[in-house]
């Protein structure tokens, strides 16, 4: 049995992942019963028990009833899983996330998003520009978009708007018509042991294109440079440099940014974002560069990005207290940290700026833990959370770690607190933050709850005052 040949059942294993949660809406938007699992009670299980898909907030044999046609499991699930090894004893057919994505993609002219940096932005981006052309996209994000009210939709427009995930190497299940590739740096290095090894998994990605198929890429990414796209393909080249295919010029950046965008040296129109920041500009290049070059209309493209309201906790402010503003990012490896400092100097100049950083998978701080450093030293003050670590054993060095980034943040004369839980964290801020001062949450993993927690006790301070 294929994965998209209809099911009329589908219990997903890993349910409440920022895709996965999607995946089930779209696979009931179609006509299944859907039900599903996941190790504990979160608010994407509550949001899905309230539109009716059956869920359990742990992983247990009995949760796969005999009559299931298909089980779906997310990246972070492992083979032993009970739910697994129950579907396997029944004959159910078992796919990956991405294979049952894989199948989607198929159905419609996939349209894919990778890279290092940025997918979840360039995607949403990309399905504002094909709803605001009428062109009624279905759509599968990993995090939460206003317009679509959440990570999904379910269109009956011809494209179906996907990002292509290298974790696990799980973008290889996917064959997309068309695709952005926004940037490329080593990450997940639990994953990938050096640039050679993603390397060949990114060149491996768009050998499974198929020929014809219409590849936006950065032009100003070093590593992507070096991964040859097949000649088969109709490539193009996105960045900053003028020797790429679409330009970006910058007027002007910060809360706002404008700027003019160049088709091969020519001008092509002029674009006013609402998000911040330099990243947002080269998001925004690259899918109107890909947008335009599928046929899309140049009015609805500009229209689409100058009314895009960004993604939720990508630079998303949160609250303004007392003259303090909270900014939540999803920042977790040192290239994003960097790039959401510069886009906080430039959005608030002149103000102090809090770095509160959870970092996110043991491997990936004790591999770029100098990196992290570097660009958490661009904050005046930062405050480290304990590790949010998933699908890893924990390390014998895990504390040990965390410590040797805080003496390298103090030997760069970056002033450093430790806190020991998120709720420790929130106090300590709130006893600590001042008018005129940005505090900034790092992170993806549940840092948010923090940044929560945090403007309600700015909120009864300000009360109390």
């Amino acid at each position: 049995m294929r994965p998209m040949d209809a099911p009329k059942w589908v219990h997903i294993v890993g349910i409440a992942g920022s895709a996965t949660s999607g995946l089930a809406r779209i696979m009931q938007a179609q006509g299944a019963e859907v039900t599903g699992s996941d190790r504990e009670e979160r608010r994407a299980l509550a949001l899905l028990r309230g539109a009716g898909v059956g869920v359990q907030a742990a992983h247990d044999a009995r949760n796969v009833h005999p009559h299931v046609d298909l089980v779906v499991y997310s990246a972070a699930v492992p083979d032993h899983n009970p739910e697994i090894q129950e579907a396997r004893r029944l004959g159910i057919p078992i796919v990956s996330y991405a294979e049952c994505l894989g199948g989607l993609l198929r159905e419609k002219r996939g349209i894919a998003v990778a890279g290092t940096h940025g997918k979840t932005s360039t995607a949403g981006m990309l399905a504002s520009i094909f709803i605001a052309a009428g062109r009624d996209p279905s759509v599968l994000i990993g995090g939460e978009h206003p317009q679509l009210g959440g990570n999904w939709r379910h269109g009956d427009g011809p494209e179906f708007i996907a990002e292509a995930c290298e974790f696990n190497r799980s973008f290889h299940s996917l064959h997309p018509a068309a695709g952005i590739v926004t940037n490329l740096e080593l990450d997940h290095p639990d994953i990938y042991a050096d640039e050679d090894a993603i390397l060949e998994s990114f060149r491996r990605y768009l050998a499974g294109f198929p020929p014809g198929a219409t590849l936006v890429s950065g032009g100003d990414s070093p590593l992507l440079a070096r991964v040859a796209a097949p000649e088969n393909l109709r490539h193009l080249r996105f960045g900053i440099g003028s020797d790429n295919d679409w330009q970006a010029c910058p007027s002007a950046v910060g809360l706002a940014p404008r700027f003019e965008i160049r088709k091969r040296g020519a001008v092509w129109g002029t674009v006013m974002l609402k998000v911040a920041g330099l990243h947002s500009v080269l998001n925004a290049l690259a899918a109107a560069a890909l947008a335009a070059e599928l046929d899309v209309e140049r009015a609805a493209i500009v229209e689409a990005l100058g009314a895009f309201p960004g993604i939720a906790r990508r630079f998303q402010r949160v609250g303004s207290i007392d003259g303090i503003d909270l900014v939540d990012d999803f920042a977790h490896h040192p290239t994003e940290v960097r790039s959401t400092l510069e886009a906080a100097r430039e959005a608030f100049p002149r103000r102090p700026l809090w770095a509160v950083f959870q970092p996110h998978q043991h491997t990936r701080l004790g591999t770029f833990r100098g990196a992290f450093a570097e660009a958490l030293a661009a904050a005046d003050r930062v405050v480290l959370l304990p590790v949010y670590s998933v699908r890893e054993a924990p390390p014998a060095y895990r504390d040990e770690q965390l410590a040797l980034l805080e003496q390298e943040l103090r030997t760069r004369g970056t002033p450093v607190q430790r806190a020991g839980s998120l709720h420790d964290g929130a106090e300590l801020l709130g006893a600590q933050l001042h008018a005129g001062d940005v505090c900034l949450s790092l992170g993806a993993g549940d840092v948010y709850h923090l940044t929560e927690e945090l403007r309600g006790s700015l909120e009864r301070r300000g009360v109390a005052s």
